[in-house]
């Protein structure tokens, strides 16, 4: 399991910082949640949260198992869902599979996985073909299906129907266990359940 310690950081963009002296230790094995309206910077600190962005100023440290895991190497500790991060368009759902276990392995066999996402009839259609929706399920279910410490979901009920959110309630309840889990909404919710609120944004209370 992964912990994630924030110390004091803050993010400029040019002239505009998003947001400043955030402090916050997401500990291993819990599932949190960081709210915030559009433009409140929740997607900003999401990336940070991912390893995807680097703080301004402050520090964020990462540590696996009591020891300290660089960012070079926390690609390999962490997924990342968000529905502005595409997958690629021409590839079938089953090369997609085997690109991501290249990179991440699931958690589960091939079967079990396009089972669980409800796409075994699209198995070798190409992910340009699939409804928005379909898409969604797919990337979420990679996300929270590889076999790494860390999950980070941003807006996750994006594109999904009730039947859809419905399905991503019951994955998390069954397969978030023994994970770090962080989920960006924006006060959504479907996505956010009981999970204690981390950070809002919108108020600027930071749980202790």
């Amino acid at each position: 399991m992964l912990e994630i310690r924030l110390q004091n950081i803050g993010k400029r963009f040019n002239r505009h910082w998003t947001f400043r002296s955030l402090s916050h230790q997401f500990n291993s094995g819990s599932v949190s949640s960081i709210i915030g309206a559009n433009g409140s910077g929740k997607s900003t600190l999401v990336k940070i949260l991912s390893g995807f962005l680097t703080p301004t100023e402050g520090e964020v440290q990462f540590t696996h198992l009591g020891s300290t895991v660089s960012k070079e190497d926390l690609y390999s500790q962490v997924a990342y869902c968000a529905p502005y991060v595409k997958v690629p368009g021409d590839l079938t759902l089953l090369e997609l599979l085997h690109f991501h276990n290249g990179l991440k392995p699931l958690a589960c066999s091939t079967e079990e996985f396009l089972d669980i996402c409800q796409l075994a009839a699209h198995s070798e259609k190409p992910i340009k073909h699939f409804s928005s929706g379909m898409q969604q399920r797919a990337r979420l279910a990679l996300a929270i299906m590889s076999d790494v410490p860390l999950i980070v979901l941003d807006e996750p009920s994006s594109n999904l129907d009730r039947k859809g959110i419905r399905w991503f309630q019951e994955l998390m309840n069954t397969y978030s266990r023994q994970k770090t889990i962080i989920i960006g909404s924006n006060h959504n919710q479907d996505e956010i359940q009981d999970y204690p609120i981390a950070i809002d944004l919108g108020t600027g209370a930071i749980s202790k």
